[in-house]
């Protein structure tokens, strides 16, 4: 349960980063070189983060992925590849690959919130797409996780083009 409420807290914790973040932007401060420089490493970083958790919640604490889970991790597992590539072969436009990956991730984990939240919204498979495995902070479920680690990656992608 460690491990969870970990991975829960910091997600609460870079929502209220990309908040403060987006603010501090659009007030006029720059973001700082350190961000820029460290970008590759740090979206490498949060996919492997993603990855493994989501690994953990279903093989260690059993939950089953629902059809959107997996295509979820379908789009998060190869990340670490390509950040990794980028970082050995310097390669700072990585935003040309990671552009398309997230955003086919952010659009899933949304419509998997929103079929957690309404239940309005279809997700057919052997196992209920609406299940909370967890839900914590009054919204933080699995695909708010997901949602945010790709908002990060595609964040650190763009930051290293710049």
């Amino acid at each position: 349960m460690a491990i969870s409420f970990v991975l829960i807290t910091s997600t609460l914790l870079v929502h209220i980063a990309l908040v403060l973040g987006l603010i501090a932007f659009l007030a006029g401060f720059r973001i700082p070189e350190w961000f820029k420089k460290k970008s590759l490493w740090l979206g490498f970083y949060v996919s492997v983060i993603a990855s493994l958790g989501s690994l953990y919640y279903s093989e260690i604490m059993g939950f089953t992925p629902c059809v959107l889970c997996w295509y979820q991790r379908i789009f998060m597992y190869v990340l670490p590849f390509i950040f990794g590539s980028a970082i050995v072969y310097n390669d700072y436009k990585v935003i040309r690959y990671v552009l398309p990956i997230s955003v086919m991730g952010l659009l899933i984990s949304a419509y998997h919130y929103l079929v957690q939240v309404t239940r309005v919204f279809v997700c057919t498979g052997e196992v209920d797409c609406a299940i909370r495995y967890t839900f914590s902070y009054g919204y933080i479920t699995i695909p708010v996780m997901a949602f945010t680690a790709f908002l990060l990656v595609l964040l650190f992608s763009w930051l290293a083009k710049n």
